[in-house]
């Protein structure tokens, strides 16, 4: 039971149904449901900054928020807000368990080189795809079909900057 509305668990609980509505292909019902959850957090945390208690969980429900806002946008191919969500998942990727670490950071740096090359900026793809591949590479995790998926659109990259 949730008895305060701007409560962590009331943000959390948002940000599952705003995922499941994008699931459902319910836009406004997600859109709305996810920016209210970041809001919650954000103001949540913003007053623990100001108390001074941060929390490596904080960064970690922002970071989850974020990038559940810009594979949201992605969904429904508003590459430019979901590029800015994207950014912010890894900015606060970074702060709470660093760059090298998080096959979630591998998994933006992924959708952001595909935001890229969109946008026909592969050079930048190419690189984020190189952390990408990189991140798995190091965790030893190369036979899955997601580490696969990167390669081939590392190709792919490759391919589309040789041919320009």
């Amino acid at each position: 039971e949730i008895k305060e509305k701007k409560s962590m668990k009331y943000a959390r609980v948002l940000a599952d149904l705003g995922a499941l509505a994008t699931i459902l292909g319910e836009h406004n019902k997600a859109e709305l449901s996810l920016i209210e959850s970041l809001s919650i957090k954000e103001t949540i945390i913003d007053e623990r900054k100001f108390r001074g208690h941060k929390s490596y969980f904080d960064e970690s429900d922002l970071s989850g928020s974020y990038l559940s806002l810009g594979n949201f946008y992605t969904s429904i191919n508003n590459i430019d807000k979901a590029e800015k969500y994207l950014i912010k998942h890894l900015r606060a990727e970074e702060n709470s368990i660093g760059k090298d670490n998080s096959l979630i950071y591998a998994g933006a740096l992924n959708s952001l080189a595909v935001i890229s090359a969109a946008k026909n900026n592969h050079s930048r793809a190419f690189e984020l795809l190189k952390k990408a591949v990189s991140i798995y590479e190091k965790a030893g995790i190369t036979n899955t079909d997601l580490y696969l998926s990167y390669l081939l659109n590392l190709f792919l990259c490759l391919h589309r900057l040789m041919t320009l």
